[in-house]
């Protein structure tokens, strides 16, 4: 099981940054990362994450907020407010969707 640094890692990889940029903001060694790169586990996650073709994912986005510095430009309290909005907006719609069989068991 990934961890949810490494979670994050693939993600941010996938949606375009450098390995060396991902490092720095997460404090994670260029060598850990090119390790992960030949874990099974972490390709799949980098491929879902590309699969997803650059669609936002909220909770990336909490985690980058959370290691986020007050002088990197970005609105971060934007960022969490549309974050927690999409995060709301996906449980409701896991509430609402029909059970299949399998998932009754």
């Amino acid at each position: 099981m990934l961890s949810e640094v490494q979670v994050t890692t693939a993600r941010l990889l996938a949606s375009g940054r450098s390995a060396r940029s991902v490092g720095r903001m997460l404090h994670v060694g260029r060598d850990t990362i090119r390790k992960w790169q030949r874990d099974p586990e972490f390709v799949d996650e980098y491929e879902r994450a590309l699969a997803r073709g650059g669609a936002p994912d909220p909770r990336a986005t909490l985690l980058d907020a959370l290691s986020a510095r007050r002088d990197d430009g970005v609105d971060w309290p934007s960022r969490l407010r549309a974050a927690l909005a999409l995060l709301e907006q996906d449980a409701s719609e896991d509430d609402d969707r029909t059970l299949t069989a399998s998932e009754r068991w």
